[in-house]
Formats: C-alpha cells, sequence, structure tokens
C-alpha cells in the first residue's frame, strides 16, 4: 500500500474533505454524459418533482428508439 494524500478523486468522482465533512460532486461525469446525448444546453431545476404530489402514469410519452440507450451510464464512466 501506498498513502497518496487525502482523497480528492475516485472512480470518476470528486472529493472535497474538511473536518467532519466530505462532499461529493459528479460534476464531471454528469458533463459529459450531458454533451453525450446533446443536452449541454438544458436547464436545471433544484427540484424535478413537487414533493408529496401524487404521480401519476404517463401513457402518452412516444415508444424509445432504442429502451437500452438510457442504461449505458450504469456500465461505468469509460461509456461516456
Amino acid at each position: 500500500m501506498k498513502d497518496l494524500g487525502g482523497l480528492s478523486w475516485f472512480l470518476g468522482t470528486e472529493f472535497h474533505c474538511s473536518e467532519g465533512v466530505i462532499e461529493r460532486s459528479q460534476k464531471q461525469y454528469i458533463g459529459k454524459g450531458l454533451t453525450k446525448f446533446g443536452m449541454t444546453e438544458c436547464k436545471p431545476i433544484v427540484t424535478p418533482v413537487v414533493l408529496g404530489k401524487k404521480k401519476i402514469a404517463d401513457t402518452e410519452s412516444p415508444e424509445l428508439s432504442d429502451p437500452t440507450l438510457h442504461m449505458q451510464g450504469n456500465r461505468g464512466e469509460s461509456d461516456l
């Protein structure tokens, strides 16, 4: 084993450590995904749904041309 110092990057995730707090960010990973899927100009939202609101199924959504495309991010950062 070798001591490489404080944790800053691990498996594509950035870490900021201070006393009693570890902050984790996947900003770079998310940016690559947005670029890959042509969504770099999308608008962020603090909460994507209203909390506590009863959800209903969307039966009018179009079929996906490639249903496996949304799962690519689960295979690891190298896929982006």
